[in-house]
């Protein structure tokens, strides 16, 4: 579980700022980046260079192209619009001083 801050965990809080918005596609892009920041290194790992779509808190597709991730999440969740997201190589993420 999250640490906790201000008598909340960091989760609740965050989704909390998350519904103030009222929107219901911020609300949804909000929750899955939260999903994609805190499940990044297992993405590295293993999807590099890949296009991944992220719906309901889950990897929903993977695919060279954004199309072949989209069209594989689609047919999991046909009512859900995921987030795609361009996942580095461990070599990218590399920094050189």
């Amino acid at each position: 579980m999250a640490t906790r801050r201000n008598g909340r965990t960091k989760k609740r809080a965050s989704r909390k700022r998350a519904c103030r918005a009222k929107d219901p596609l911020t609300i949804a892009l909000t929750v899955e980046n939260e999903w994609v920041s805190r499940h990044y290194d297992r993405l590295v790992r293993q999807y590099p260079r890949k296009i991944v779509a992220i719906s309901h808190r889950q990897v929903a597709g993977v695919g060279e192209t954004g199309d072949e991730a989209l069209a594989l999440a689609r047919e999991k969740y046909p009512n859900a619009l995921p987030l795609l997201v361009r996942v580095p190589s461990p070599e990218d993420l590399v920094c050189v001083l």
